[in-house]
């Protein structure tokens, strides 16, 4: 029999790589909440299809300010159940301590 040993080594990371992270946590989490807020605002709601908050919609990060501008496409049925693609883009501001929340979306337009 053979028995191995092994250890876990914590792995630290540089200030540089925890606000990496953070800033991509907080874009995410912008990301989401504007979808969310766009959402409420459409025809049939649950059929929204959103553009991935990783690879899809743009968020972009206002300088010096926890303030985000997403923008993206949905897929959703309209009042006559047709699906169409529709642009939407909103503001996030962040008012919290962590990155999923206290989020304030301030400005929302859907085109419909």
């Amino acid at each position: 029999m053979v028995f191995g040993v092994g250890y876990c080594a914590q792995v630290t990371k540089t200030p540089e790589q925890k606000a990496q992270e953070y800033l991509r946590d907080l874009k995410f989490s912008a990301c989401y909440v504007v979808q969310e807020k766009a959402r409420s605002l459409l025809k049939a709601p649950s059929t929204a299809k959103f553009d991935s908050c990783t690879t899809g919609a743009i968020v972009a990060k206002v300088k010096d300010k926890d303030e985000f501008i997403v923008i993206g496409d949905v897929d959703a049925q309209n009042s006559f159940g047709a699906m169409l693609r529709s642009k939407y883009s909103g503001t996030a501001v962040h008012t919290g301590t962590e990155p999923d929340r206290g989020w304030q979306v301030k400005v929302m337009i859907v085109d419909r």
